[in-house]
């Protein structure tokens, strides 16, 4: 069984998506004008960027910058996906907590456990 929640706040410039189940897959890469913070809940899923492919784990967190190039795969049973995703417009996320997680690095990728 599938599920999905949207929310979206735009004059606050935020969306939030929680997703279970079957989702969309974009074949070819995709990127954003905004920054996206992404959790894996459970399930397993193939993250890409141009600089990194990474098999995520369940309680993995993605944070990536606006304008990076990336993607997300289900690779696992479809089933047992469950992820919550969370937009930032950038006047929105350029905020000093924002600027201090990312430093310089366009991806950061934490598993359960990890701090930044």
């Amino acid at each position: 069984m599938s599920e999905s929640i949207n929310i979206s706040i735009a004059d606050k410039g935020i969306s939030f998506c929680y997703s279970k189940g079957n989702v969309n897959v974009f074949d070819e890469m995709q990127m954003h004008s905004h920054y996206e913070i992404y959790f894996l809940k459970n399930g397993s899923a193939a993250f890409e960027s141009r600089s990194i492919k990474e098999e995520l784990k369940p309680n993995t967190l993605v944070l990536i910058r606006q304008g990076e190039y990336h993607n997300f795969k289900v690779s696992g049973d479809v089933d047992e996906y469950e992820r919550f995703v969370l937009n930032l417009h950038p006047a929105f996320a350029e905020s000093d907590c924002i600027k201090k997680a990312f430093g310089s690095r366009d991806i950061i990728l934490l598993e359960s456990g990890h701090r930044i």
